[in-house]
């Protein structure tokens, strides 16, 4: 028989079983508001009740969470950076090591997230400021085009 359709925010039967190194774990499906995909979710504890209630907080949590807001409606860079990094990423199918050093970059532009934005061209004209050579600023400048390409992509200004 076909597992039930999970709605959007909302999460399956919790199931809890002892781990082979003695702790407790609870797992349950969860339909991610933010990823928009059902993913399983599993959180340990000392004993089952406890692996129950870690696991229905941390459902609560990412049930509650809302998405990114979309480039059209995204007023600062910390907006357009998030919804970067959640939506448009993974379309690039990176290797694990370029993911790390955008990641990287991701928390050196963290900075700039009160910045007001309203077009892709302030994410070049935010690359043009940063100065120096250094290797951090070579990614952060880099991500910086990434994340312009692909809000013009995403909405055409």
């Amino acid at each position: 028989m076909a597992r039930e359709r999970l709605e959007e925010g909302k999460w399956g039967q919790i199931s809890t079983h002892q781990a082979p190194d003695g702790r407790w774990a609870a797992q349950a499906r969860l339909h991610d508001p933010v990823r928009k995909k059902v993913m399983q979710v599993r959180r340990f504890g000392r004993s089952p009740e406890h692996a129950e209630e870690v696991l229905k907080a941390e459902l609560m949590r990412r049930a509650a969470a809302s998405p990114p807001p979309h480039p059209e409606y995204a007023s600062t860079f910390g907006d357009i950076l998030e919804w970067w990094w959640i939506e448009a990423r993974p379309n690039h199918n990176w290797s694990d090591t370029t993911n790390e050093s955008m990641m990287y970059a991701r928390k050196q532009l963290e900075r700039f997230a009160d910045r007001a934005w309203s077009h892709p061209n302030d994410a070049y004209d935010l690359a043009e400021e940063l100065d120096g050579n250094s290797r951090t600023t070579q990614l952060a400048v880099r991500l910086l085009w990434h994340v312009a390409r692909d809000a013009q992509n995403a909405v055409p200004f």
